[in-house]
């Protein structure tokens, strides 16, 4: 009950810290729809565990906020556009503290810190306000000059499925949960997916914005970004991203920008 009230009250200040975007739609990744189904990993130095990254994020005016990231190679993190570039906190991040693998009592890879705004890459239409739907460009990658030691797994991206593929595909979502910085699992399936977004009720919670969505093979095929973003009956199949989460699909333009950086 007490992890409830306070998720509740995380939940309150993190749409407080982004109200001020301009964006069309809340940034809420997270949303537990029911009994809350994710699993704790208790040994994050497998694969594909050891490839999800703990994102710490400093902001230009002082702020502090937390998310996931995932590494697609030895010094690429794969990651979504918010936690990089956030226009209320000062726009672009002055640091990201990446962590792969990481636990509540350690850092099996250790830890990098990463500034310079060339070493968040994200497309230049997420921050450009005239963008009539920045969330369709909320995706990018966050530049390491160096791998990790240990050598952490990489996760592959697959950008070959239909539209239609993705209705009711078996999926697990892997992130970081900002109350209690652990790496947590949920199993469930993918609803349904349109041009750019995948749909789904797998719960996640603050700190998974940036999660992986693997299929059966443990290929990524979506980037977990929001969550519930209003309350109104769907009156189309379009509309009833109301009643899901939702996640960045791996398009081939999706592919392209994250593997070029």
């Amino acid at each position: 009950m007490k992890r409830k009230f306070l998720a509740v009250l995380l939940a309150m200040a993190t749409l407080l810290a982004f109200a001020n975007m301009g964006y069309a739609e809340d940034i809420r990744p997270f949303t537990i729809f029911g009994e809350d189904e994710r699993e704790p990993i208790t040994d994050t130095t497998k694969s594909p565990y050891s490839a999800v990254c703990n994102l710490t994020i400093t902001w230009s005016n002082g702020s502090v906020t937390y998310g996931t990231g995932f590494l697609i190679s030895s010094t690429r993190v794969a990651t979504v556009a918010h936690c990089m570039y956030n226009r209320s906190n000062g726009a672009t991040a002055t640091s990201i503290i990446v962590a792969p693998g990481d636990t509540v009592t350690g850092h099996p890879y250790g830890r990098k810190t990463v500034t310079g705004s060339s070493n968040f890459k994200y497309p230049s239409q997420y921050a450009d306000p005239e963008t009539t739907n920045p969330t369709a460009y909320d995706y990018g990658v966050i530049k390491l000059s160096s791998a990790f030691s240990g050598s952490p797994a990489t996760l592959s991206l697959d950008k070959s499925y239909s539209t239609s593929e993705f209705s009711n595909m078996n999926a697990t979502l892997l992130g970081y949960d900002y109350l209690s910085a652990n790496l947590y699992e949920c199993t469930g399936k993918i609803s349904y997916a349109n041009s750019t977004r995948l749909f789904h009720k797998m719960d996640t919670v603050s700190g998974m914005s940036g999660s992986p969505i693997l299929d059966s093979s443990g290929d990524v095929v979506g980037i977990n970004a929001y969550g519930i973003s209003g309350q109104s009956p769907p009156s189309t199949v379009e509309e009833d991203y109301n009643n899901y989460n939702r996640a960045t699909r791996i398009t081939s333009t999706v592919y392209n920008f994250l593997t070029s950086q």
